[in-house]
């Protein structure tokens, strides 16, 4: 991309939230078609970090958009000794994987990270714009509830976030 940022336009929840995704024994599942399209590079090129999310999801970068989300500060400006930053990278780098979208659409989510979501036989894809959360059916509704419960879409809205 000659030193340019790709801009990713993740958005949605796919498949269906009353259809979602079957995983099988070994932990693939299809990475809707709709994110495939977004990712840069061949079919089987394609590439995404998975790491643990906060509460139970996980989140899925494309793997430039990972580098650029998440640097750890340049080794020569790091304390290498900082118990802060070490504390960090085990959090969130530990169980971290990178996957490649097989022929078929699907990528291969480890186990360990599976269980930290909580999915076991179906998931959601959930569009945050730059990323994905890759969440359980059932806590995604849960969650989307709560988020009701505490705003309003006119307060949704009305964020600084969301432009006219």
């Amino acid at each position: 991309m000659d030193g340019q940022r790709r801009e990713y336009s993740f958005v949605g929840c796919h498949p269906d939230r009353d259809d979602p995704a079957p995983v099988d024994a070994k932990g693939r599942v299809s990475v809707p078609v709709e994110f495939r399209r977004e990712l840069p590079g061949k079919d089987t090129e394609k590439l995404l970090t998975i790491m643990v999310g906060p509460g139970k999801r996980l989140l899925a970068f494309p793997d430039d958009e990972f580098m650029r989300t998440y640097r750890p500060d340049d080794l020569m400006q790091s304390d290498l000794n900082s118990k802060e930053e070490s504390d960090r990278d085990l959090l969130l780098l530990t169980d971290a994987s990178k996957r490649q979208i097989d022929a078929q659409g699907r990528i291969t989510i480890p186990q360990r990270l599976l269980e930290h979501a909580g999915i076991k036989k179906s998931a959601l894809f959930f569009g945050r714009l730059r990323f994905i959360e890759i969440w359980d059916p059932e806590e995604f509704r849960k969650n989307l509830e709560q988020a009701r419960q505490r705003k309003t879409l006119d307060q949704a809205l009305t964020q600084k976030s969301v432009k006219n």
